[in-house]
């Protein structure tokens, strides 16, 4: 689990993908409490967005669809 967090290539199960919406809400507010109204606040939130959408491509693929997918309104139910 977790090889290569950061990568949109590859393929993950509902198991690491539920653990990483899990990782970034609390890490995000984390964040959020600890840097809000400073310009540190975009610095840490720009790996956060990056380990969110690339852990939501590869849930695309598993599922046979284009990482593009998750773009789609309310497309995260389905994964």
């Amino acid at each position: 689990m977790f090889k290569q967090p950061f990568s949109f290539e590859g393929r993950i199960r509902r198991t690491e993908f539920c653990l990483s919406l899990l990782i970034y809400s609390f890490t995000s507010q984390i964040v959020v409490v600890l840097t809000a109204g400073s310009p540190v606040f975009i610095l840490l939130l720009v790996p956060l967005i990056w380990f969110l959408w690339a852990q939501g491509a590869k849930r695309c693929h598993d599922l046979g669809n284009n990482g593009w997918f998750q773009l789609i309104p309310f497309y995260v139910f389905w994964l």
